[in-house]
C-alpha cells in the first residue's frame, strides 16, 4: 500500500490472511522525514529478516528543477521491527549527485549465499544526456564492502538495466540494454561469477555472439531476467524489429554461457501471429519445472496479454515411484519417519537445497515450490524432507543420465513437489542405475537397471531384498532398510573420530567450547536425525547416530559410501 510519505510491508500467513503478529497488525511502515519513499524489491534472509530496497524522492532545493532521488536499503526483522544498526544508521543511502543532477533508484536486491547483500538499479542522468546503472555490495551488517560501481556500456551510448538475478550458486545476472548509434539498442547479459569476476568471455551477449541469430545492430532489446531453482539464468526479450515475436534465452547453471540443451543453442523464438508491439513482462518458474513468460501486444491496435509456457526440459517421461528411509528420522516405534523439520516453516527450505558441484543437476530443472498442504499434513503422506535421484548409465555408473530433487515422505514414499505423483526424470526410453542421495546420509543405489517410460518404474530399497551395489550400503534389520545417517562434510565417508570426521562439524556448529549448547530451530547437515536441532550432548543428540552407523563399539572404524 501507498501513503503520501510512507510504504508498507506486508506479511501474509500461509493461508492467505494478514499476519497480525508481524510489525504492528502486520504492517510495517517505512518512511523518511525528507522524502517519500517508493519500496521496490525485497529478498528474505534465513533469519527471517527482510531486507528491502526502493527509491526516496524529495524536493530539490532549486526551484523549478527536477526532484532528487535517492537509493535507500533497509532491513526490517522476522518481527516486524525496522533494524536500527543496519549500516550503523538504520538504512543505507545513496543520496543523488546535484552537479550534473543525477539520481539512483535501487530497484534489485539480491543476496549471496556469504550473506552479503547486493544492491543495483538505475542512475539517471536529469540535467543532461545519458544513463547508466550502478552496484554496491554490504556486509550482512549493512555497511558496503567498498565504494558504489558505475555499470556501462563501456563508453559505446546510454546503458539501461531492465533486469537483475541472482543464483544460489552465488554467481549474478546483469541484464541491460544500451544505445549503440546509429544501429538502435542492443543488449547485453553480464554474468559476474561467485569470486566476484565475470565469465571468461567478459560477459554473456544477445545477439552478438549470443544464440538467437540476428545481427548486432538490429535492435534487440531485453526485458526481464530471473533465475530457475537449478541455478540457471533465464532471460525474455524482444525485437523492435521484429515486432510479432519474443525471445526466451537460458544459461547453464553457473550462468557462464548458453544451456545447449534448450531450445536452438539456449534460445527459444515464439511467434505470435498478427502481433505488434510483443513485449515480455515478466518470467515464472512453475513448481513442474516449466517456465511461463508473460507480457503485452496490440492485436488490431487493441493492447492485450500475451503468454506462453515452455518446456523446462526435453525428452519423454520417465517415471520413478522409489521408496526409501532416512535412518536418522526413522523411528522404529511408528515404522514412519519423523518429520520436525516441518514444524518450522521459517527453517524448511521452500527451494531444494541440493546445489552444484556436488549435486549436479543434469536434464532437468528441479521442483522449486513446495504447497501450503505439505507443512500441514501429520498423517503417513506427510513430508519429511528433499531428497536427489540421480539416474546412471548402465554401460558407465559415473555418468549422469538425468538427476532432480524430490520429496520423500514419512512412509518412504519418493514423490514429485505436489506430494502425490511420481517422479518424472523426463528420459523416457533410457535404461539404467536409479541413485538416491541425502544431503546428510550415505547414498545407496539400486544395482538392477531399470527402464523409464510413462508408466512408474517401482523401486522399493526398505526391503532387504531391494539389491544395490556393495556391501551393507543400508541399515538393514527386522525386515527394513534405512540410508546410514552422519554424512555431515560431503565426503562419502561417515568416520567418529581422525581427519574430516563428521562429529567435528556437529560440535562447531554449537560453538566448539561448550558442547552442551543447543542450536534451536535449524536446517543444517549437522543436524543428523532431522529434529530441527543440532546437539552435540544429551537426548537425541546429533553426535551419536554417527557412532553408530560405524558400528558403535569401535569409534575408529568408518563407512564408505557404497558406489557402482
Amino acid at each position: 500500500m501507498e501513503g503520501a510519505r510512507l510504504r508498507f510491508v506486508i506479511q501474509v500467513s500461509v493461508d492467505g490472511t494478514i499476519d497480525t503478529s508481524f510489525g504492528t497488525n502486520g504492517l510495517v511502515s517505512v518512511g523518511f522525514p525528507d522524502g517519500d519513499v517508493q519500496l521496490l524489491d525485497l529478498a528474505l534472509e534465513s533469519s527471517g529478516a527482510l531486507v528491502v530496497c526502493g527509491v526516496k524522492v524529495r524536493p530539490n532545493p532549486t526551484s523549478g528543477q527536477p526532484a532528487y532521488k535517492d537509493a535507500v536499503a533497509l532491513r526490517v526483522d522476522a518481527s516486524g521491527m525496522i533494524d536500527l544498526s543496519f549500516n550503523g544508521a538504520g538504512a543505507w543511502i545513496q543520496a543523488s549527485e546535484p552537479l550534473p543532477l543525477r539520481t539512483f533508484t535501487a530497484k534489485y536486491v539480491h543476496l549471496l549465499p556469504t550473506g552479503h547483500i547486493v544492491l543495483r538499479g538505475p542512475r539517471n542522468y536529469l540535467t543532461a544526456p545519458g544513463s547508466d546503472g550502478w552496484q554496491i555490495t554490504l556486509l550482512p551488517d549493512g555497511t558496503p564492502v567498498a565504494a558504489l560501481s558505475i555499470l556501462t556500456s563501456g563508453g559505446f551510448g546510454p546503458y539501461s538495466i531492465v533486469g537483475s538475478a541472482a543464483n544460489t550458486n552465488g554467481a549474478l545476472l546483469l541484464a541491460g540494454y544500451m544505445d549503440l548509434p546509429p544501429a538502435g539498442l542492443n543488449p547485453q547479459l553480464t554474468v559476474t561469477l561467485p569470486s566476484g569476476t565475470s565469465n571468461s568471455s567478459g560477459g554473456v551477449y544477445w545477439g552478438h555472439p549470443g544464440p538467437f541469430g540476428v545481427p548486432f545492430s538490429s535492435g534487440n532489446k531485453l526485458a526481464r531476467a530471473t533465475s530457475d531453482g537449478s541455478g540457471r539464468f533465464l532471460f525474455a526479450g524482444h525485437n523492435d524489429n521484429r515486432t510479432d515475436r519474443w525471445y526466451l534465452g537460458r544459461t547453464i547453471a553457473d550462468g557462464s554461457t548458453w544451456d545447449q540443451g534448450f531450445g536452438t543453442a539456449g534460445e527459444v523464438e515464439t511467434v505470435f501471429p498478427a502481433a505488434q508491439s510483443l513485449q515480455p513482462t515478466s518470467i515464472c518458474v512453475l513448481q513442474d519445472g516449466r517456465i511461463v513468460v508473460a507480457g503485452r501486444v496490440f492485436i488490431s491496435g487493441v493492447q492485450s496479454w500475451a503468454f506462453a509456457r515452455y518446456n523446462a526440459v526435453a525428452g519423454a517421461p520417465g517415471h520413478v515411484a522409489a521408496r526409501v528411509n532416512l535412518g536418522g528420522a526413522y523411528d522404529n516405534g511408528t515404522a514412519l519417519m519423523k518429520r520436525q523439520l516441518f514444524t518450522n516453516m521459517q527453517v524448511f527450505p521452500y527451494l531444494q537445497p541440493y546445489m552444484e558441484p556436488s549435486f549436479r543437476s543434469v536434464g532437468s530443472v528441479p521442483q522449486q515450490v513446495i504447497p501450503i498442504g505439505a507443512y500441514t499434513n501429520t498423517s503417513a503422506t506427510g513430508m519429511v524432507d528433499w531428497i536427489w535421484l540421480e539416474f546412471l548409465s548402465t554401460s558407465e555408473p559415473s555418468t549422469i543420465l538425468a538427476s532432480r530433487a524430490a520429496l520423500v515422505l514419512r512412509n518412504g514414499q519418493v514423490v514429485d513437489v505436489d506430494g502425490i505423483s511420481p517422479v518424472d526424470l523426463r528420459c523416457g526410453g533410457s535404461t539404467g542405475f536409479l541413485r538416491i542421495r541425502h544431503r546428510n546420509h550415505l547414498s545407496v543405489t539400486c544395482s538392477v537397471p531399470i527402464s523409464l517410460d510413462g508408466t512408474p518404474a517401482v523401486i522399493d530399497l526398505t526391503l532387504p531384498s531391494t539389491p544395490t551395489f556393495g556391501t551393507d550400503a543400508q541399515a538393514c534389520g527386522s525386515g527394513v532398510c534405512m540410508m546410514w545417517p552422519g554424512e555431515t562434510n560431503g565426503n562419502g565417508v561417515v568416520s567418529y573420530t581422525g581427519p574430516e570426521n563428521d562429529r567435528d562439524p556437529v560440535l562447531s556448529a554449537v560453538g566448539g567450547s561448550v558442547p552442551t549448547q543447543v542450536l534451536q530451530n535449524v536446517y543444517a547437515v549437522e543436524d543428523v536425525n532431522l529434529d530441527g536441532k543440532v546437539k552435540y550432548a544429551g537426548a537425541e543428540n546429533d553426535r551419536d547416530p554417527i557412532l553408530l552407523t560405524i558400528g558403535g563399539s569401535t569409534p575408529t572404524n568408518v563407512r564408505h559410501e557404497q558406489l557402482p
